[in-house]
């Protein structure tokens, strides 16, 4: 079903007021699908029909390689085929054209408990925005290499190899890790919580970097102490895989 309206009644704009939680999906002119009435009309979309827009032709459910650009705002969106991107225009360049507001509801049991490391609120804005990427995907099982730069040894600055498993660190460069090794070597959570923690203890310098996808940290600098020569690491977080 085609709808039309004039360009702008099709125009989605932001929503600063509270919308009513039930499910009683309509079809915008823009043909995106809004949870009911009310959220359509808080975004500026009083032109719609009943119900969720068509969703008949797959090839708008197969997502395909992005050539293009897009803004990395965090505005999810969940796509027809189940998979929540960060924005419209990052499930559109994927060639995802039908999708709904917000995170995709994926109704399955959590893989693994985030509880333990980020049950706590933070001040830091882009901290608790990149902690809401992440815990968006639920991903337990991944892979990642850690890079040193601080005035340590050789053997502690050398890039690691890290592969968690539910949660858990299991292998260090392929290999399992003495227990007294573990507090060396952190999963992403437990990354969060110590940004967390540093933020608490009012650093000299903190910066930190997050992948636009997942929110992961990707760089970590910190200067301890002004007064003190020599306190700072940077780390650095890269090729990171998850592991289905």
């Amino acid at each position: 079903m085609v709808i039309s309206c004039d360009t702008d009644d099709c125009k989605e704009t932001s929503c600063n007021g509270a919308i009513p939680e039930y499910y009683d999906p309509v079809c915008g002119c823009n043909e995106v699908t809004y949870g009911n009435p009310d959220e359509a009309i808080c975004h500026g979309i009083e032109n719609y029909t009943k119900g969720e827009c068509n969703k008949e032709d797959s090839s708008d459910c197969e997502e395909k390689l992005c050539d293009g650009f897009y803004l990395t705002i965090y505005d999810p969106v969940c796509g027809c085929n189940g998979k929540t991107y960060s924005n419209s225009g990052e499930a559109e360049c994927k060639g995802i054209t039908n999708y709904t507001k917000g995170e995709c509801d994926h109704e399955k049991d959590t893989l693994c408990d985030h509880s333990e490391f980020l049950n706590f609120e933070d001040p830091d804005s882009l901290l608790a925005l990149n902690i809401k990427k992440w815990l968006s995907f639920d991903v337990c099982n991944y892979s990642f290499t850690r890079r040193i730069s601080c005035f340590c040894t050789d053997e502690y600055t050398a890039p690691k190899s890290i592969q968690i498993e539910n949660g858990k660190v299991i292998l260090i460069d392929n290999e399992s890790p003495e227990s007294d090794e573990l507090d060396d070597y952190q999963t992403v959570d437990a990354l969060f919580k110590s940004i967390h923690e540093l933020h608490q203890k009012s650093v000299n310098e903190l910066n930190v970097t997050y992948d636009e996808t997942y929110g992961f940290p990707k760089t970590l600098y910190i200067d301890y102490d002004s007064m003190i020569a020599d306190d700072e690491y940077s780390y650095i977080f890269s090729d990171f895989s998850i592991i289905e």
